[in-house]
């Protein structure tokens, strides 16, 4: 069996190579989680790891950029959109917190830091336990590419 075809074909493309950051973000979050989660990512955790590892201008600078493009993504004239209800937030997540750091309403950076980690944390469960669909899995290698090139800085501290 050769995977990538079987892949392509179960997901309706062409090429592998229209989901790399997609599946390259797989091992860009296990590589992220063991070095600060200790392959135990947990929400609560994330503001520790912040204020042990990074809290820095330069990841402080990487991490508002991050903001800025969840904020485009979910926050449409102060309403959200429908792709904040997909991120399936669950009650550890914090979503208040959540929604006032997208709307601007708190601004610290551990807080930036802990929502931008929490919603990629939930790009992490929705691909890895069955919640993202075909289309959403192809449509979305943009916003893995970014999230994957975060990632990585990270990881390099």
């Amino acid at each position: 069996m050769n995977e990538h075809t079987w892949i392509c074909n179960e997901l309706g493309i062409s090429n592998i190579s229209d989901i790399d950051s997609v599946l390259n973000f797989t091992i860009f979050w296990n590589l992220f989680e063991n070095r600060y989660f200790k392959s135990m990512y947990r929400p609560s955790e994330i503001v520790n790891v912040y204020f042990a590892n990074c809290n820095s201008s330069e990841v402080n600078e990487e991490t508002k950029k991050m903001l800025k493009i969840f904020q485009k993504r979910y926050i449409i004239h102060n309403n959200f959109t429908y792709y904040f209800t997909t991120l399936n937030l669950r009650s550890n997540d914090n979503k208040l917190l959540i929604k006032e750091v997208l709307l601007g309403n708190v601004t610290t950076e551990e807080s930036i830091f802990q929502t931008v980690i929490t919603i990629i944390g939930r790009f992490r469960n929705n691909l890895f336990h069955g919640l993202k669909q075909n289309s959403e899995i192809i449509n979305q290698k943009e916003i893995f590419s970014v999230i994957n090139e975060y990632l990585s800085k990270l990881i390099k501290l």
